[in-house]
């Protein structure tokens, strides 16, 4: 991250690191720039990292509950929820975020994206347009 700060994967990984060891301000920093500059990852990506994918599902509920205590998590539990498809989550989720902050961008554009392509598109094809 030193060499590449934009590389959207990279920060990703990062916040993937964070989000394991419960850091969830860190983590969603990271995942917050990596939809800035790329692709949110997939559900396939996440269970290629995870040995068991259901010990992802059970650290995502339980992040669910601190998303309604602060901005960051909210974000957080909707990077989250779109990565691993659940896109009306994500789209609550960011209503947490822009509840807390009505001006932030990438969320509005965000749930904008999710609102147009919502059973249309898959959580790749959101990824990608969301850059």
């Amino acid at each position: 991250l030193g060499q590449m700060p934009n590389d959207a994967n990279l920060l990703q990984f990062r916040s993937l690191v964070y989000f394991r060891k419960g850091d969830y301000q860190r983590s969603a920093l990271d995942a917050y720039e990596a939809v800035k500059y790329g692709a949110i990852w997939n559900t396939a990506t996440i269970n290629d990292l995870y040995a068991n994918p259901e010990f992802y599902k059970r650290e995502l509920r339980l992040l669910r509950l601190d998303e309604a205590t602060d901005q960051s998590v909210a974000f957080l539990s909707a990077y989250h929820h779109l990565v691993a498809g659940e896109l009306n989550r994500g789209r609550q989720s960011l209503q947490h975020v822009i509840a807390f902050k009505p001006d932030d961008q990438i969320s509005v554009a965000l749930i904008n994206l999710i609102d147009t392509r919502q059973g249309k598109n898959t959580t790749d094809q959101l990824a990608k347009a969301s850059r």
